[in-house]
């Protein structure tokens, strides 16, 4: 009735959680770079027309690859020539 727990899948998981402790992003100039992507980012999900949440949109483009392509089709025309 109830999936057994697989120690070894267990013991991974937890190691990677705690490797996200170990992140260099607080490291040297990694705050500031990931400040300006993040807000490249979600400036990029606000020109998105689609009704929706900002975090609703996060989710979404992380889910679905159709819309990511469209949220980041603005950089990938080529009319700016």
């Amino acid at each position: 009735m109830f999936a057994r727990l697989d120690p070894e899948a267990f013991e991974a998981s937890f190691q990677q959680w705690v490797n996200e402790d170990a992140s260099r992003i607080g490291k040297d100039h990694a705050p500031r770079n990931f400040s300006v992507l993040r807000r490249f980012a979600l400036n990029l999900l606000r020109q998105d027309s689609s009704k929706g949440s900002l975090a609703m949109k996060r989710y979404k483009a992380g889910l679905n690859d159709q819309f990511m392509v469209q949220i980041l089709a603005p950089l990938l025309s080529s009319d700016e020539a």
